[in-house]
């Protein structure tokens, strides 16, 4: 089962990195940015800096309980500085951010970048490079500072690539399976890929060809048959290559992003991608919604669609306590994350005079009076309301009118005291398709007159 709504609610609860450390980290770079172009070094040859790798590419996800930081690159566009070597443009900047008391105990190099550590909030990679004439003309290049050589490149070609092919799927999914299966790397670490061979090998499944592309309506019609597309086909790939095979950077062809392999590294990969794929294929075509769950959760942990099986639980455990089996589930995502409350008053039988109050299985009332439900939260609008009403005892059987259904209403909603029993009402918020508060269930007890 496809299990649509849980997913997009399994990336905006789980996998998707929180907006706040987003604004954090723009602050930072801006903050960078300014240091670096009013620097004696470098303001006389700094143009711009722009966000490159998975900061560019929109797949930036969650970091774990493991690695509390997440990585961002950023680049550095400047002029080629006439009589620096490729080592000086790094040891340059690096010995720039040492030398400021705000970035000193931030900062470290790597083969080409300076890296700015910010605690348990991300790692910043500044990447110096700059337009130098090539062969076949104007070429970019960035700085190998172990080797001092200068080296041909093309993010921003990358960039367009990746993002063109997720265009063409569609509503982010591509984006979106790329983060799934970042997210799936580092939960399981039972296998090892760097992100932007992930990215490559992924964004390779999508066929976008003018005359011979996929058909977009039947393969990334929705998040979970993207996923399903895209990762049988990277499997069927890895399949066909039990040798680690060359996969290269699609813009720049000169450049193998497969060095960072091995062969043991890459057959334990293909091993797990095989054993994933066959639990995702598994998941949906699972037609039982709790099954499905449960399948889903053997890919993407307990996490993912959590409310489903614990809600089979706990609808299990109601049921053999004599729970009535007309009471329809919540047919949404719920991810529980406000409070709310019924409040309720009685009124008489033309619901013209206020009797007072009365709370969740409070005293027995008459029958032929009216009850007014208001909701008490402090969530703000827009959002829907919907109510369920449950009746119980032998008089609502005998009548046909049990209810159990969960429609929408609004606040305050009215019912009536008409059948001798212990009844119920409960109400839920729903927004954007999901389930962000329910009231839980508000008891009445109604006499015999």
């Amino acid at each position: 089962m496809k299990l649509i709504k849980y997913f997009e609610a399994f990336l905006k609860q789980t996998v998707n990195l929180n907006k706040t450390r987003i604004v954090n980290l723009n602050s930072r770079v801006e903050a960078i940015t300014k240091f670096i172009k009013n620097s004696d070094t470098f303001k006389d040859y700094f143009e711009e800096t722009k966000k490159q790798g998975s900061w560019a590419h929109k797949t930036i996800i969650k970091p774990s309980d493991k690695k509390p930081e997440f990585d961002a690159d950023v680049l550095l566009f400047m002029e080629k500085v006439d009589g620096w070597e490729a080592k000086d443009y790094i040891s340059k900047l690096y010995s720039l951010f040492r030398s400021s008391d705000t970035y000193i105990d931030k900062t470290s190099r790597g083969t080409r970048c300076v890296t700015l550590d910010y605690a348990d909030e991300f790692h910043i990679d500044i990447v110096p490079i700059f337009e130098d004439g090539g062969f076949w003309g104007t070429e970019l290049k960035v700085c190998n500072r172990i080797e001092n050589v200068f080296e041909e490149t093309n993010p921003e070609g990358y960039t367009k690539w990746f993002l063109d092919k997720n265009k063409y799927t569609g509503n982010n999914n591509l984006i979106k399976v790329v983060k799934l299966a970042k997210y799936l790397r580092d939960i399981k670490g039972n296998f090892s890929v760097k992100s932007i061979l992930l990215t490559t090998l992924l964004g390779m499944q999508v066929n976008d060809d003018f005359l011979l592309g996929d058909n977009k309506d039947e393969d990334y019609p929705d998040l979970p048959t993207s996923l399903k597309t895209i990762f049988n086909r990277m499997d069927a790939f890895l399949q066909v290559n039990p040798i680690l095979p060359e996969i290269t950077n699609p813009s720049l062809e000169t450049e193998t992003f497969t060095r960072h392999w091995d062969q043991d590294i890459y057959t334990n990969f293909r091993e797990k991608i095989n054993l994933y794929t066959e639990r995702i294929n598994d998941a949906y075509d699972e037609e039982d919604k709790v099954e499905s769950a449960k399948k889903w959760q053997n890919v993407f942990g307990d996490e993912f669609a959590s409310e489903v099986t614990k809600e089979a639980a706990k609808s299990s455990r109601e049921l053999q306590g004599s729970v009535p089996s007309h009471c329809q589930q919540p047919p949404w995502p719920l991810l529980l994350n406000h409070k709310m409350r019924i409040d309720a008053y009685i009124y008489d039988e033309n619901k013209y005079k206020r009797l007072g109050g009365i709370n969740s299985d409070g005293r027995a009332l008459s029958k032929k009076l009216n009850i007014k439900f208001y909701i008490n939260t402090s969530i703000r609008e827009p959002y829907e309301i919907h109510w369920q009403v449950v009746n119980t005892g032998r008089e609502a059987k005998e009548k046909e009118d049990l209810r159990g259904k969960i429609f929408p209403g609004g606040s305050p909603h009215w019912e009536s005291t008409e059948y001798t029993g212990r009844h119920w009402i409960e109400c839920f918020i729903v927004k954007d398709e999901i389930c962000i508060a329910k009231s839980g269930k508000f008891y009445i007890n109604i006499r015999e007159s």
